[in-house]
């Protein structure tokens, strides 16, 4: 009936994906920006963001379905949690579709989508190349000393019967 004020179906469907939803909004925190280190800090807390949202959200829908309340009262839920990411929103979708270097928009379904969802510059493949070019790792140079050190003997170094006294182990009061 739909006047009936113990209606949950959304609220019961979105309590039975149960943690699942947390878990892939997740899954990209671990795996995608974990490798990246600083240059991925922003996107990374949004994620996190995200995951919190999503949380809230299911937590509300649970509560609702164990108290037998309306799915009406999803509706303050989302709208609170919706303002506060409206007001969050620098933080919570720091995403930009078009590079800021050359402004060419990023094709989302392609390799290219790691610069929107992830890199924090948010700039193109070409951009970050030309900007960014791939530095070669420094090789030290050592020089070998053709002589060896006379000085050291073979039969200098100290015998040992690889037992410990209990002097190694005494504590200094």
């Amino acid at each position: 009936m739909m006047g009936d004020m113990g209606n949950t179906a959304i609220s019961e469907w979105i309590a039975g994906l149960g943690v699942y939803p947390l878990l892939v909004m997740l899954v990209p925190s671990i795996t995608l920006f974990r490798k990246r280190g600083r240059e991925v800090m922003v996107k990374q807390t949004a994620s996190v963001l995200h995951a919190i949202i999503v949380f809230l959200i299911t937590a509300a829908a649970m509560a609702i379905v164990a108290y037998e309340l309306s799915d009406l009262l999803m509706i303050p839920v989302v709208l609170v949690i919706g303002g506060a990411a409206y007001l969050l929103r620098k933080r919570v979708f720091p995403y930009r579709l078009t590079c800021p270097e050359c402004g060419r928009r990023h094709a989302l379904f392609s390799a290219e989508f790691r610069n929107v969802y992830v890199m924090d510059d948010s700039l193109c493949n070409e951009c970050r190349a030309r900007l960014n070019p791939p530095q070669r790792p420094v090789v030290e140079q050592r020089t070998v000393d053709p002589e060896p050190d006379d000085e050291l003997e073979p039969d200098d170094e100290p015998e040992w019967d690889g037992t410990l006294d209990d002097q190694d182990y005494e504590d200094d009061e």
